[in-house]
């Protein structure tokens, strides 16, 4: 299973050098006077200055816990503040942080992930199955397309989720329409084609995909995919004529892969409302 350091979603760090906070953190005199014009309470301040930073680097809202302590200690000190933090402990279950949510999203000009954002998310990581079979690759789409959109981004694990989805109805699809160019003779070859291989060739989708096609095709063409219940003798052979129909199959999906991506590229001067 992918997991979140397998990919570009971004996390804070465990730890924080002084060098790592003054280059990525360090806040602008502005950004540090609207943070000042927000409350005299200074505690409340480290918070929101700490969300504010946070979420520019990250792309979304942090609990106040996760975050290191010298980070902390360095926003504190941006305040010129050298009290306690403590009063902080309850900030991630209050009210306050609501409020501070929102005027944040504002001042940032992000959005909460809506309806619409779960549809950029599934059109983009649509449109990199289409081409890509790598869940990473799908993941890392989903991620460019939100900030792209201005949203939030959402926990990594529904990120994740969206792109398996998305892959297994995307190659569902493609597994049947090279099925469905291929004559009953030519599936009945490749099933003989097969015979080393535990999944059905022409069976239900989900016993095989594109990807296992695609090796088959290529394997043939290097002349190391017959098996020993098929003889192999020439061009006009029986597996020959499969392979030739396996390989016109599969140029009829990419045109069919590109129509859909013309398409979803098409859509992005038209995003969801």
């Amino acid at each position: 299973m992918l997991s979140v350091s397998d990919t570009g979603y971004p996390r804070l760090r465990a730890s924080y050098t002084p060098t790592q906070l003054e280059r990525d953190y360090r806040p602008s005199d502005a950004e540090l006077l609207w943070v000042r014009s927000s409350g005299k309470d200074k505690p409340l301040g480290v918070a929101l200055l700490t969300l504010l930073k946070t979420a520019q680097v990250l792309g979304y809202f942090v609990q106040l816990k996760a975050v290191p302590l010298e980070m902390l200690r360095f926003f504190a000190r941006q305040l010129n503040y050298s009290g306690s933090l403590r009063d902080l402990a309850g900030y991630d279950a209050s009210g306050r942080r609501a409020r501070h949510l929102k005027v944040l999203r504002a001042q940032l000009e992000i959005r909460r992930l809506d309806d619409a954002g779960r549809e950029v998310m599934r059109a983009a990581a649509r449109e990199a199955a289409l081409v890509r079979e790598d869940v990473l690759d799908l993941v890392q789409r989903q991620l460019e397309e939100l900030v792209r959109a201005r949203y939030e981004l959402p926990p990594f694990s529904r990120v994740l989720e969206t792109a398996l989805e998305v892959r297994e109805v995307v190659n569902a699809e493609l597994y049947s329409a090279v099925v469905a160019v291929l004559t009953p003779f030519e599936c009945e070859q490749l099933e003989r084609l097969w015979a080393a291989h535990p999944a059905p060739l022409c069976g239900p989708a989900h016993r095989a995909g594109v990807g296992t096609l695609r090796d088959l095709a290529q394997r043939r063409a290097r002349g190391t995919g017959s098996s020993p219940a098929v003889a192999v003798s020439g061009d006009s052979s029986p597996v020959s004529s499969a392979h030739s129909g396996l390989v016109g199959a599969l140029d009829h999906v990419r045109g069919h892969s590109g129509r859909h991506f013309a398409h979803a590229r098409v859509s992005e001067s038209n995003p969801p409302t």
